[in-house]
């Protein structure tokens, strides 16, 4: 129950929406010395047709503690508490699952809050489950940029959306993927800049991940609400 995840409660709890902790075991395979309880923060809005599900995701777990990680991935954490406000007033066709995941930085698709998510999807704890969106680096840029292991009707309404296909470093959506959740996305979103660049290390965005200089301030108010209001509602 680490200070993350009780501001995650707390900004819910503030907001009148109830949500599910969803505790866990897996192996941490970095520190190799036995079993951790994780969790992940569960947050459902049904929908009219309450058998269909679309789902957002974003892990709150960090890998430097002494960092902001603002780009990875505190800012995706605030963009999915945004959301929340705005689905807590909205009239849905389908059943909207917000999930707060945990492990994704254990880097082990087998052993994640993404691995725990694929249960529950693949046992139809949500009914069908449509589509899985997941969150990195969405501090920062008015240009979205879009991966998936292989094609997908997810991947082609992004890119309808002005998605910029790139290839991306290991995320919770190879955990999905490999869980079997294939028609799932990962999104975020760069300066103008940045977008067009090929090579992933020469991405000043993707270098901050991990480091200390991953700080508040290289975030934008404007870019976060925008990235919510016209892509993710947009996704829904």
């Amino acid at each position: 129950m680490t200070n993350r995840v009780e501001y995650i409660m707390h900004q819910l709890t503030a907001m009148n929406i109830p949500f599910e902790q969803d505790i866990f075991d897996c192996y941490d395979v970095k520190k190799t010395n036995g079993k951790f309880n994780y969790i992940n923060i569960n947050v459902l809005f049904k929908g009219t047709d309450q058998t269909t599900t679309t789902v957002f995701l974003a892990h709150h777990d960090v890998n430097k503690k002494s960092s902001e990680n603002a780009q990875d991935n505190t800012a995706s954490v605030c963009n999915l508490l945004d959301l929340c406000g705005k689905l807590k007033t909205m009239e849905l066709l389908h059943n909207v699952l917000i999930c707060f995941t945990d492990a994704e930085e254990v880097v082990d698709y087998k052993c994640s809050g993404a691995a725990k998510l694929a249960h529950d999807i693949n046992t139809e704890k949500y009914g069908t489950v449509l589509q899985v969106t997941n969150l990195e680096l969405t501090g920062l840029g008015k240009n979205v940029w879009v991966s998936a292991y292989g094609k997908n009707e997810l991947l082609k309404k992004c890119v309808e959306l002005g998605g910029v296909f790139k290839p991306t470093p290991y995320s919770d959506t190879f955990s999905l993927f490999v869980n079997g959740v294939t028609n799932t996305v990962c999104i975020g979103i760069l300066p103008d800049h940045e977008i067009h660049q090929q090579d992933m290390n020469k991405i000043a965005t993707w270098r901050l991940c991990h480091q200390e200089a991953d700080t508040f301030d290289k975030c934008s108010k404007e870019d976060m609400d925008n990235f919510v209001e016209k892509i993710l509602i947009a996704l829904i």
